[in-house]
């Protein structure tokens, strides 16, 4: 009898044992899944955030570059209004760097239109290339409003006196940061890209503005940024010269596996603006 009882109480511990490493292996897996889900979840807030502010950023230089300005004398000679891809004098292109006029003055008590431009320039934070969209913006009034009175009035100094974008001074000129790639290409009304030398477009040649522009940008998140070398550094200039917007861009990335540990976070997106004032 003690016996049965023995057995029955060796069976009841068993049972016991094997029902508790169920339920903490139940319980392990439930984790697991949680931990899955919410990372896929966060993935997708990301991607989605990171396609919004892309987005946003676009738009916000579309607002400017509708309203690009030409001079009542577009034919008069320099220096007068200018729009302009590309200035040989700029070499932080990465690929593009566009300027222009229009009617956007902060500041209207000399007039209602500003000097505006945009760029990526590369700085090193610690030992971490940065890849950093620069705005280009000057009222006029402002001793760096040169357009009226000199012809070559764009130049790195005056990108890096109006648009310097470091703590020094107070990041003036940083439009958005971990931006590796600005395109932008003047078309025609049917969409025909207009070629010029080194993609430039200069309409003090063209004597017009072109009809729309094609605006693309690629940006990164943070924590790819943060695993950015001078080696993939060199790699994406490389890719941003043959590529010829943003969605190709990312291809070509997305396709190279020596660049696999920042391309999962980077979005494109690209925008076509017509120019109120083309004709």
């Amino acid at each position: 009898m003690e016996t049965k009882h023995s057995l029955a109480r060796g069976f009841t511990l068993i049972e016991v044992l094997v029902s508790t490493a169920i339920l903490m292996l139940l319980v392990v897996i439930l984790a697991q899944m949680a931990r899955s889900i919410a990372g896929s979840w966060t993935a997708g807030s990301g991607n989605s955030e990171r396609r919004q502010n892309v987005r946003a950023l676009a738009d916000f230089i579309g607002q400017e570059l509708r309203s690009a300005a030409l001079p009542v004398n577009p034919t008069a000679a320099a220096p007068n209004l200018q729009f302009v891809l590309n200035p040989a004098s700029v070499t932080d292109r990465y690929p593009s760097a566009l300027f222009w006029q229009a009617s956007v003055a902060t500041d209207a008590s000399h007039g209602d239109l500003a000097e505006v431009g945009y760029f990526v320039r590369w700085t090193t934070q610690g030992s971490v290339p940065r890849a950093q969209l620069c705005r280009f913006f000057v009222n006029q009034g402002d001793p760096n409003y040169l357009i009226n009175t000199n012809a070559d009035w764009i130049s790195e100094k005056l990108l890096q006196d109006v648009a310097p974008a470091d703590s020094a001074s107070g990041y003036v000129g940083l439009f958005a940061e971990n931006v590796i790639g600005f395109w932008a290409r003047c078309l025609e009304v049917d969409g025909t890209e207009i070629a010029g030398a080194n993609s430039l477009y200069d309409s003090r040649v063209t004597h017009k503005l072109p009809a729309s522009v094609e605006i693309s940008l690629v940006l990164i998140d943070s924590h790819s940024a943060s695993r950015m070398t001078s080696t993939l550094q060199s790699q994406l200039i490389a890719l941003n010269s043959s590529a010829v917007n943003a969605a190709e861009f990312l291809k070509q990335i997305q396709s190279d596996p020596s660049l696999a540990s920042i391309t999962p976070g980077a979005r494109a997106y690209t925008t076509r603006v017509f120019l109120e004032n083309s004709r």
